[in-house]
């Protein structure tokens, strides 16, 4: 019973490592994404239209298990983030997650 425990958990622990970003794999940084108003994307501060955002990373040979990281602009429309989201996912990009950014208040 022990020597399955112990697979099992190897196999858990392989799969999991498989899962992420290794040091030295082809994912050396997050890569982020700004959406502001008028279908304008920029990743890494790089203009993009935002429906070839997928795209637009296979051509910077970003792989699609890489971090993609999405700040959206309070301008920006719901259908400019749908069409990036939109391209993300066509190209295979799974890891995306949202950053938001605190309001300062007077």
């Amino acid at each position: 019973m022990q020597v399955f425990a112990t697979l099992f958990a190897s196999l858990l622990l392989c799969q999991y490592a498989s899962a992420t970003d290794a040091p030295g794999s082809d994912c050396p940084s997050v890569h982020e994404i700004n959406i502001s108003a008028g279908n304008a994307c920029r990743i890494n501060e790089v203009a993009v239209a935002c429906d070839s955002l997928g795209s637009r990373l296979k051509a910077l040979h970003i792989a699609s298990t890489c971090h993609v990281h999405i700040a959206v602009d309070r301008s920006s429309t719901y259908e400019e983030v749908r069409s990036a989201l939109q391209s993300l996912r066509e190209a295979g990009y799974i890891k995306v997650g949202f950053v938001n950014f605190a309001e300062t208040l007077p």
